[in-house]
């Protein structure tokens, strides 16, 4: 919702011809995403995450400063850092790719904490800035990595499942679509095991190569009158990058590549666009040789 609204939004802002679209646009992304989504996931039970999971980074910084520096934390930061993190166990649970052990699943307190928390965090941040810049950079390390995750496609991995609202059978594929499955899992295992295909299976390639190829190629300076606002259509998918995966609490592990589901699906788009830009340039400078 974010993602769609902020560039929506950068629409309505830039190109008044299209405005009074985007503006409907944009409200029919809320009513489903808070209206329907609301109504599906209130009739469901689904609970709300917490305050906590937008701290993903903060709380990493904090742990890694508590780490590396024990002896430079006033009173008063210790108290209120306590409401949220368990300072006792940060060296034994802190792990620098996954914030889910510090900053735990349950939302744990209320807003006038999370203000004195941030304002602990601030102060900290402006001592030891190298110690904040170093957990950042572990927390997002793994969307710059080629280490390859392999897909699964069993349900062996559901361990959430409401009986209550939903029977445990619904967890078991019928014959025939178990059939299939074991199928696409030995075709996704092949590609796996390709030293080839190993690259297209990895975190950097769809987190950091192709959406870098795709923001220079969009925002390259070609005719700007002809493409004077190509250069938002890589406002999503910067925003899928930064708000979905950065400060995402993990990267790397099976947890993450969720996270960059936004971002791969994208990406076929945004490279058919890129191609077809060039393709255009090309044609341009034929025609002015002919000419």
């Amino acid at each position: 919702m974010y993602v769609i609204g902020i560039s929506l939004l950068s629409i309505v802002v830039c190109i008044p011809k299209v405005r009074v679209r985007s503006l409907v646009t944009f409200g029919i992304v809320i009513f489903m995403s808070v209206g329907i989504m609301g109504l599906i996931k209130s009739s469901m039970g689904v609970l709300p995450g917490g305050k906590q999971e937008m701290f993903s980074i903060p709380f990493q910084q904090t742990a890694r400063y508590i780490k590396e520096h024990k002896n430079d934390i006033t009173k008063q930061e210790y108290q209120s850092i306590g409401k949220l993190i368990d300072i006792k166990t940060v060296d034994e649970k802190y792990d620098p790719i996954n914030a889910d052990p510090i900053k735990g699943y349950e939302d744990k307190t209320n807003v006038k904490e999370f203000k004195n928390y941030l304002l602990s965090w601030y102060q900290e941040g402006l001592r030891h800035p190298k110690t904040y810049f170093a957990a950042f950079n572990a927390m997002v390390s793994g969307w710059f990595s080629f280490t390859e995750y392999i897909p699964l496609t069993n349900m062996e991995w559901h361990s959430q499942l409401n009986t209550k609202l939903m029977p445990e059978s619904s967890a078991i594929r019928p014959k025939f679509f178990n059939s299939s499955s074991k199928i696409v899992q030995e075709v996704f295992d092949n590609l796996y095991y390709n030293s080839i295909f190993q690259i297209f299976l990895s975190y950097a390639f769809y987190a950091a190569l192709m959406p870098g190829f795709i923001v220079a190629t969009i925002c390259r300076k070609w005719d700007v009158r002809k493409l004077k606002y190509y250069w938002i259509m890589v406002i999503p998918l910067i925003l899928s990058i930064v708000l979905g995966c950065w400060l995402s609490p993990v990267s790397i592990a099976l947890e993450g590549k969720r996270y960059l589901y936004p971002v791969i699906y994208t990406i076929p788009f945004m490279i058919g666009i890129c191609f077809s830009m060039y393709q255009d340039q090309i044609m341009e400078n034929n025609n002015s040789k002919k000419r």
